[in-house]
């Protein structure tokens, strides 16, 4: 439970996809104390680095947990976020990965990198406390091919997470993991669903239902449930190639999972797929889009 949050059961009643909201101060601050978190992979900080600015200034999150940097440490922003009222934690390296943890109230930093990573010395994984509340963010490897090296690669780097959760963390206390985790948990989080293919092969699905198994709820699926969804697709990645955003041929890989004592204060989560649409005059999108959780205080 989030200290000085209430343990009411989560609300039916919100919206998946929620209208842009206008100026810094959000309109949430003024309807209801909710404590709001993001998750986004932004595809390079270099070329998204103003839409990065300007999701700061429609959502106004409290923490906003970014995947793949793809930039060196001494280029993420972080004196330009210092004077938007943001600390920042990162694990960055040159050209790929990378992960950061923003946040009004300074983070704590726990642990960077996973056991399997650090042999790589890729950046893919931050554990940090915020405000009395664990949070992690993951960028777990895509695999390649379930047919290349890099697929065991994929399912080691889950096992190590879930290892993780199993000797630094407690089910009972409130935490959220958050991030890129290249994983579509059903059929129904995907467009074209492909058994062979690297979002939906059953090996991967089971490496992230083990992980789930730690005492984590995706928060998602707590206000949808399978079948109950909207009849459009909600996805949170399209491919840059045959029009997918268009279309809506994409995949729910960027999750938000809550231990039981977030998971009951949960009042919201819901992607913003107009940060994915490309329009006139804007830098080019990242092919994720984000996705929004907020919680009772």
């Amino acid at each position: 439970m989030i200290p000085g949050g209430d343990d009411r059961a989560p609300s039916r009643g919100q919206s998946v996809e929620e209208p842009r909201l206008p100026g810094r101060c959000s309109p949430r601050r003024t309807i209801a104390p909710v404590l709001r978190v993001i998750t986004w992979n932004l595809n390079s900080i270099r070329t998204r680095r103003r839409r990065l600015f300007g999701l700061l200034e429609r959502h106004a999150p409290d923490v906003l947990c970014l995947q793949e940097l793809r930039a060196p440490a001494e280029v993420f922003p972080t004196l330009r976020l210092a004077e938007a009222g943001y600390h920042a934690v990162v694990h960055a390296q040159a050209a790929r990965n990378g992960v950061a943890v923003i946040a009004r109230q300074k983070p704590r930093l726990l642990q960077r990198g996973l056991p399997p990573c650090r042999k790589r010395k890729e950046a893919r994984f931050l554990d940090c406390s915020v405000a009395g509340i664990r949070i992690l963010t993951a960028y777990v490897p895509n695999g390649k091919s379930p047919r290349h090296p890099d697929w065991a690669y994929k399912l080691a780097w889950l096992t190590a997470l879930r290892d993780h959760l199993d000797t630094r963390a407690d089910p009972g206390e409130p935490l959220l993991l958050c991030g890129d985790f290249n994983v579509a948990p059903s059929d129904r989080d995907d467009a074209s669903p492909n058994p062979g293919g690297v979002l939906c092969h059953p090996s991967g699905r089971s490496a992230l239902a083990r992980l789930v198994r730690f005492g984590l709820a995706d928060a998602y699926r707590l206000l949808w449930p399978e079948g109950e969804e909207p009849a459009k697709g909600i996805y949170t990645w399209w491919d840059y190639t045959r029009l997918s955003f268009a279309r809506n041929d994409g995949a729910r890989i960027d999750h938000v999972y809550l231990t039981k004592p977030l998971a009951g204060v949960l009042r919201a989560c819901f992607v913003d797929r107009d940060e994915r649409r490309q329009r006139r005059g804007q830098d080019i999108p990242s092919d994720h889009a984000p996705v929004i959780c907020d919680l009772a205080r």
